[in-house]
């Protein structure tokens, strides 16, 4: 069976393996997304390469290159196996592939197709077409013979169909292109031989082999040929071979088989808690549980856990003693002096703490319960709180003479802050006597006032006692809360007399007779002639006399009291003085 036929599905050796990863400016579908076209086109045209089998990626991107725009055949290293790598280019995710896949029997896979743009250099995929050779670039013997020419007549078939050069001109390795990060095809790739061989082709005509794909028996160990249209086998004992172990190299076939070969790849991790082994290229360590050594002497019986290896049971060096740390150096117990809390036996102290690697006392325990009635003591790690008689202070600046009694302070009296004031409002606060001023009625002291009231905590004067006698010719007045009236007249009967106007509203009536001017109190003004006849008395704005007599004209006798007659001035301002008097008590009573 052709082993382009085996459904084997082996992952490529590293993230390195196969190809680069698509690069600009060619664009490519998103990851997880198949190109259909290619998958369909493939399946209708097969490989364009007669000696090739067709297995589609999914990885590319579609155009129509043909002659001039395809430049140059880059030869690759797959780092890996010929199955594994033709199923990563089958996967979405890889994003990454090449036209051609070449085993190292020689067998043949086309996967892009040649006027499609492959992902295998990045910014170089556009002019190019990618050939992935089976194998390793450290391995030596990684180019077998059946590889070498069944590529050369590839790559002269591409030379030849796109009009290229059968030189290094033409044929480059990946690590020739611009842009790249990989060094394949490496040092063993036989340059001088390929390109001879290419050569040769070109210039010789030879024609790709006609005989169909199933002359390959996938033996390694058998050479492969095609006579008049039949397929021929002949042993090729001695021949390099790969016996499909990446971990191996060196092989050579012997009776058919290909054996010889030794491990090469170095897989020691120099962990002795590991098993280290390789498989399909790759290198495995497998955890193991050996018995192992942690490097410290100060634990015994370590042993391999997860890969590493644990520390066992750590050397016993505890004293037993809460103030010395205890430990281990080079296999030998340590104590060290420290300063942790300990307990020192005595309950009614606390805070206790190592001191010299010995546990010294703290601090005596707090008893105190801030009560100025009780005796605070400790006993036992208990506290006690005795009542004490004596005094005490309440905390109450407002009180006075506390006592403690039952292990309380009570008994204090209220601080004594009356001012005696009838207009302040007493309290205390902090300790201080307060006098706030307060509104309402009091008595000034004075009985001769009534109606006294508070006001900014003092008791002002209210109204003057009323002692009016209602008698013009007397002199009212108020001592001790009596009142008294001094000095007596009699009116005369002089039809003349002037009638005052006390401003009621009244008119002032006019003499019957020649007599005193009418006289008007609240504005000083004669009433005027006609009105009792007498025109020589007048006031002027202040209340003075203008006129030096009080009898007019047509004067009636001696004066206002026939009895007592009084100069002009003096009686005219005793008598304002007292329609005055009079108009203030009437609105001060209202």
């Amino acid at each position: 069976m052709s082993l382009r036929r085996i459904a084997a599905v082996v992952a490529c050796h590293a993230a390195t393996a196969c190809v680069d990863a698509p690069g600009a400016p060619w664009a490519e579908p998103p990851p997880g997304m198949p190109n259909e076209f290619a998958v369909v086109e493939g399946a209708l045209n097969g490989a364009e390469y007669g000696p090739a089998d067709w297995q589609a990626s999914v990885n590319f991107k579609v155009a129509n290159r043909g002659v001039g725009s395809i430049k140059t055949v880059v030869v690759h290293t797959i780092q890996g196996s010929y199955a594994g790598c033709i199923s990563w280019f089958k996967n979405p995710s890889a994003q990454v592939s090449a036209h051609y896949v070449i085993s190292k029997t020689g067998a043949i896979t086309q996967m892009v197709k040649e006027k499609d743009i492959a992902w295998h250099v990045g910014s170089e995929n556009g002019y190019t077409i990618g050939i992935e050779h089976e194998g390793y670039v450290s391995d030596a013997n990684w180019v077998t013979p059946q590889m070498l020419d069944a590529s050369a007549l590839l790559t002269c078939y591409l030379v030849k169909k796109y009009q290229l050069q059968a030189s290094k001109a033409s044929i480059k390795g990946h690590v020739e292109l611009p842009n790249q990060t990989h060094t394949d095809p490496g040092k063993y790739w036989p340059w001088d031989s390929y390109i001879a061989k290419v050569g040769a082709c070109v210039n010789g005509g030879v024609q790709p082999p006609t005989c169909p794909a199933s002359c390959d028996d996938g033996k390694a160990c058998t050479n492969d040929a095609c006579s008049n249209g039949q397929c021929v086998y002949s042993p090729n004992t001695g021949a390099v071979c790969w016996d499909g172990d990446a971990c191996t190299a060196g092989e050579k076939c012997q009776n058919g088989a290909c054996v010889g070969g030794s491990i090469v790849k170095d897989c020691n991790d120099n962990n002795p808690c590991t098993n280290d082994g390789c498989t399909a290229g790759n290198c495995t360590h497998t955890a193991n549980g050996n018995g192992c050594d942690d490097g410290n002497p100060c634990t015994g019986g370590d042993k391999c856990q997860n890969g590493a290896c644990k520390g066992g049971t750590a050397v016993a060096c505890n004293d037993n003693n809460p103030c010395t740390d205890d430990g281990c150096a080079a296999g030998a117990c340590t104590y060290s002096n420290n300063a942790a809390p300990c307990d020192d036996g005595n309950a009614c102290t606390g805070g206790d703490h190592c001191q010299g690697g010995k546990c010294g006392a703290g601090g005596p325990v707090a008893c105190n319960d801030n009560n100025p009635c009780t005796t605070d003591s400790c006993s036992d790690g208990k506290c006690n709180h005795a009542a004490k008689t004596g005094p005490c202070d309440d905390g109450n600046a407002c009180s006075t003479g506390e006592a403690c009694s039952n292990g309380n302070c009570a008994g204090g009296a209220p601080k004594l802050c009356n001012d005696e004031n009838p207009c302040t409002s007493d309290s205390c606060l902090g300790g201080n006597c307060l006098h706030g001023g307060v509104v309402g009625s009091c008595d000034d002291g004075d009985d001769c006032t009534v109606e006294d009231y508070c006001a900014q905590g003092l008791c002002l004067s209210g109204l003057a006692k009323n002692c009016d006698d209602g008698n013009p010719c007397s002199s009212d007045s108020c001592a001790d809360g009596n009142c008294t009236h001094s000095g007596d007249c009699t009116l005369a009967a002089d039809a003349g007399a002037a009638d005052i106007d006390h401003g009621d509203g009244g008119a002032p009536n006019a003499d019957a007779a020649p007599g005193l001017a009418d006289i008007d109190v609240l504005d000083g003004r004669q009433d005027g002639a006609g009105r009792g006849g007498d025109g020589a008395l007048a006031f002027d704005a202040h209340g003075a006399d203008t006129t030096a007599g009080i009898v007019g004209a047509g004067g009636s006798g001696g004066g206002l009291c026939a009895a007592q007659p009084v100069a002009r001035g003096p009686w005219v301002v005793g008598l304002l003085v007292v329609a005055v008097g009079t108009a203030i008590g009437r609105r001060r009573r209202t």
